[in-house]
């Protein structure tokens, strides 16, 4: 198997285990952002709207706000995502690689892809496979990372895993390829070189205050401190969370703030 498909099962597989995670902890931190790139579209008359990357579902009540009329569709290759996601009963859904999409060339009138352009082995094909079904003159919406600091956190779990003897994080760096699109002028390059015209790329500012418990919720479930804390026991797990949280509780509510920017854009397949 090539280790670009490996690395995809793999992470897919890890997004099914925290699915529940996910949607109580993260979704709910990202989906705004995501409703605001919608927002973009305020106007646009679209009969089939997919949702690319569509994880546990968060935006598809708002695509069908926005949409009214659209023949909707979100697609994941996470099971567990999507099992999330089919709690909403109105939700229609697939099971696809967004590199190898099982849909029609030329069918969708809009394509959002947000959140997840980075996790792609490659990410042009994903866009290139966008494009494909998109139908000529149909657009594309992306949100994505931009280039941003490390949170404070970070080090703190890194300093007190290490300390714990947890075993390095082996998720392959090759599923979260930010470097590739943090700039407005990245993410345009990529999506010349994938067929599609950009019509405006933009990006922003993204602030989100945290509590102690929130933020230990969020990563007993999810990212890097998450998959190394599995490779405790039980007692040097409790140990290290203890620690982490101690060093949590001395920041400030500034330090408590995760600052990052976001890139936004709003490409067209050409007529």
């Amino acid at each position: 198997m090539p280790q670009s498909n490996l690395s995809s099962r793999t992470l897919s597989a890890g997004y099914s285990a925290s699915a529940d995670a996910y949607e109580q902890h993260w979704a709910p931190v990202i989906s705004p952002m995501a409703q605001s790139l919608v927002k973009e579209f305020a106007g646009v008359t679209a009969a089939r709207v997919l949702d690319l990357g569509c994880g546990t579902g968060k935006l598809l009540p708002h695509l069908r706000t926005a949409f009214p009329q659209a023949w909707i569709l979100g697609v994941d290759r996470s099971a567990g995502m999507l099992g999330v996601a089919q709690q909403d009963g109105g939700a229609r859904l697939g099971l696809m690689d967004a590199q190898q999409l099982a849909l029609a060339a030329d069918h969708f009138d809009l394509v959002f892809l947000a959140f997840m352009l980075f996790h792609l082995p490659d990410p042009v094909a994903g866009l290139a496979e966008a494009r494909r079904v998109l139908r000529a003159g149909g657009s594309a919406g992306l949100i994505t990372w931009g280039a941003s600091p490390d949170a404070v956190w970070d080090p703190i779990w890194t300093e007190e895993l290490d300390a714990c003897g947890a075993a390095p994080d082996e998720r392959d760096p090759k599923v979260a390829q930010h470097e590739l699109m943090d700039s407005p002028d990245k993410l345009s390059g990529l999506l010349h070189e994938a067929g599609l015209t950009p019509e405006r790329v933009w990006s922003d500012d993204f602030a989100h205050p945290w509590t102690v418990p929130d933020l230990l919720a969020l990563h007993d479930g999810l990212g890097m401190p998450s998959r190394r804390l599995a490779t405790l026991s039980a007692a040097d797990r409790a140990a290290c969370r203890t620690r982490v949280e101690q060093r949590l509780l001395e920041l400030s509510p500034d330090q408590m703030v995760e600052r990052s920017r976001l890139v936004f854009a709003i490409a067209r397949r050409p007529d």
